[in-house]
């Protein structure tokens, strides 16, 4: 066929056909599409209409840092007819699969939050129930409102059928919560995990840490879960060379179908070892590894177990910061008695505390230094005020300061001559405490009470000894 034929065969025409038709489809579909096409202001007005039904004014406001722990800030109005209160666009983490981004209304009275008013899902990535995600659980966000409040699926915020979907929900509106908090209204968020690592894979509301003998640190942590796995409740132990020296899992999160394994479950994995040793299996960037990988976390509980790895990670790689952040006295009586910032103790390798007090001071008198040891039968074995806070003109007796009204005593004999209440019994009293500087003297019987009453928060119950300050 010559080139001349060519152009007057059916073929030709055909693709010729063929080619205005694309190209009438083109600039159709261009047309379209510009015409079609939803701005962002397209979408703001249609999740306004969603969630107010009306009209409202608002103006964007900044969001300075997008992502937090669990949560990534899309975008924030203030709703300027509405009182001033917040719209903001929320991306919660944590999902089945994904992400679900949700619209929430955070409502401010007297420039504090008093409220969430409507949340609405947006949009959603990799979660395959959201059908069953139904208004009134949403509307459970307001209608269960305190302040403060962190919403979390083991408290009763989740659809049963679609809990994952449901912790990424709650995830959504914990984040535009801290959002306005911090942001907007200038407050702390009272975190304590605020500069941890890998807060991702715990539940922070639930997890807990406190000093550990040794100078440790004993971690009861409840994972975030994974998968299809629920949260999991782990007591781990890292010592002060950073090792795992306890590991225990007491709430197994596994799924009907498949079992953790016992030694797992038992910490055989983690025991004696270091951040190095665990994220050398699980890879610097702690991804699930996957299904049937033959990798130490494929077991049958994969999910699980890879929730329990992650665990062992958070326990490890915060060992300095929870160390930092522990308050030794968390849980001690009488603390009006002492100044906590400026006191501590020792546990002894006999099982001994001794401590290093600064009291409170009392009426006239000005805090004292005062060195105290409590042998393991709870009696006072050493008692010396290194710093005398007496007043000019009163004289704290030499007796005193050398503690030979208290070495010897329990908490009996003290209180005994204070009284349960441990009330000053007065000035001119004919008491223990009526000395030539009764206030201070006053101070130092309460602060042998202070010791005495407090050893068994120094020495916990399994204790094996060792120090810890």
């Amino acid at each position: 066929m010559t080139v001349k034929q060519f152009f007057k065969s059916t073929t030709f025409k055909c693709l010729v056909t063929l080619l205005s038709i694309l190209l009438v489809c083109g600039i159709f579909l261009t047309i379209m599409h510009g015409l079609l096409e939803v701005t962002a202001e397209e979408k703001l007005s249609r999740a306004i209409s969603k969630i107010y039904g009306k009209n409202v004014t608002t103006e964007i406001s900044e969001v300075k840092n997008k992502e937090l722990d669990l949560a990534t800030i899309e975008e924030a109005y203030c709703v300027t007819s509405e009182g001033g209160n917040f719209l903001v666009k929320s991306t919660g983490k944590g999902g089945f699969a994904g992400t679900v981004t949700c619209w929430v209304v955070v409502e401010i009275k007297d420039n504090k939050i008093s409220g969430v008013g409507k949340v609405a899902i947006d949009s959603y990535v990799g979660e395959t129930q959201m059908a069953e995600i139904k208004q009134s659980f949403l509307d459970s966000f307001g209608e269960k409102y305190t302040d403060g409040i962190y919403y979390t699926t083991d408290d009763g915020f989740k659809v049963s059928s679609s809990t994952k979907s449901s912790n990424a929900i709650c995830n959504a509106v914990n984040g535009a919560l801290q959002y306005v908090k911090t942001e907007k209204l200038g407050m702390e968020t009272n975190d304590k995990f605020k500069d941890f690592l890998h807060t991702e894979f715990i539940n922070k509301k639930s997890t807990t840490f406190k000093m550990a003998a040794n100078g440790g640190v004993t971690y009861n942590i409840t994972t975030a879960g994974y998968g299809l796995a629920s949260s999991s409740t782990i007591e781990i132990t890292v010592s002060k060379d950073k090792i795992i020296t306890a590991y225990k899992v007491t709430a197994d999160g596994s799924t009907d179908g498949y079992s953790l394994k016992a030694d797992i479950k038992n910490g055989v994995p983690f025991i004696g070892k270091n951040l190095a040793d665990i994220t050398a299996i699980l890879g610097e960037g702690l991804e699930y590894p996957g299904d049937d990988m033959n990798t130490a976390v494929n077991t049958g509980a994969s999910n699980t177990t890879y929730d329990c790895y992650t665990a062992a990670v958070f326990a490890l790689a915060n060992f300095d910061i929870a160390l930092a952040n522990i308050d030794v006295f968390e849980n001690f009586e009488h603390l009006k008695f002492i100044n906590k910032s400026k006191s501590k103790f020792t546990v002894n390798e006999d099982l001994s505390v001794t401590y290093a007090l600064v009291t409170a001071g009392y009426g006239l008198a000005s805090s004292s230094t005062i060195e105290i040891t409590v042998s393991k039968d709870k009696i006072i074995t050493a008692y010396k005020v290194t710093a005398d806070g007496s007043t000019d003109g009163y004289s704290l007796k030499a007796d005193i300061k050398n503690g030979v009204p208290f070495i010897g005593k329990n908490l009996a004999d003290i209180t005994a001559i204070l009284g349960e209440g441990l009330e000053y019994p007065g000035d001119d009293m004919n008491t223990a405490v009526n000395t030539g500087a009764s206030n201070t003297t006053y101070d130092c019987y309460t602060a042998a009470v202070f010791a005495l009453a407090n050893y068994d928060n120094c020495v916990p119950a399994e204790s094996e000894g060792g120090k810890a300050q």
